[in-house]
């Protein structure tokens, strides 16, 4: 029988904890943190995860969204 692709748990308190406190850590995770996150939760969108949180992150700083804005 073959599985289609894996989907991500609904984000619960636990996983959002876990992803937030690797954002507090580092807003920028490599390729091998991310994997290593990936292990730890059993999810496999945590790069999206992360954009979407640091957009928030440098709006909440008076910055813009986006990385690279000519306002940066």
């Amino acid at each position: 029988m073959a599985s289609g692709p894996q989907q991500n748990p609904k984000l619960n308190d636990s996983l959002v904890q876990i992803l937030e406190e690797n954002f507090k850590k580092n807003k920028f995770p490599d390729t091998t943190e991310v994997m290593l996150i990936s292990a730890e939760t059993g999810l496999t969108e945590e790069t999206k995860w992360f954009q979407k949180r640091h957009e928030q992150w440098r709006q909440s700083e008076g910055l813009p969204a986006k990385v690279g804005s000519i306002l940066d």
